[in-house]
């Protein structure tokens, strides 16, 4: 249900970016001035550009979820003993700490505008493993999370 629920979101994005380009193709050339907006949306759509179009955002609002979401491993990080390197590179990163217990951090986007840019999908789950801690969540943000903290796992300057 969770795909589902994400790959509408994305799909619901991309057709209002679909909108808004062709709203500034409508004011941005005097060629097409005195035509209706929809009119011009219409004619875009269904042109047999605007078809492959179409099939080509629902195509990639089906996988989005697939690719769009992943897990990373940073091995040699212990939650609890480097819980405060972990929540440093989140509020750096500008991730709040939600939920914690033992084997688990959640954290969320800390404004309004970073969880209206990732759709509202802004958790990312810190979780402990056999030889460090998985982060899952948004693939930017978890390459982002976990490239920060690597570099706090190896410099010296953030040892307690």
């Amino acid at each position: 249900m969770r795909y589902l629920i994400r790959s509408l979101k994305y799909f619901l994005f991309l057709c209002v970016l679909l909108l808004a380009l062709v709203w500034v193709m409508t004011i941005s050339y005097p060629e097409v001035a005195g035509i209706d907006y929809w009119t011009m949306v219409r004619a875009q759509l269904f042109s047999k550009e605007g078809i492959w179009l179409s099939v080509g955002v629902v195509l990639l609002a089906a996988a989005y979820p697939r690719f769009g979401f992943m897990s990373s491993r940073i091995a040699g990080c212990q939650l609890q003993r480097d819980a405060l390197r972990i929540d440093n590179a989140m509020m750096v990163s500008g991730f709040k700490l939600i939920d914690e217990s033992e084997t688990r951090r959640v954290y969320r986007a800390a404004g309004p505008v970073l969880r209206l840019s990732m759709l509202f999908e802004d958790k990312i789950e810190v979780t402990t493993e056999e030889d460090g801690v998985a982060i899952t969540g948004l693939r930017r943000q978890v390459v982002r999370i976990a490239i920060r903290l690597q570099g706090y796992m190896h410099n010296s300057r953030f040892d307690e």
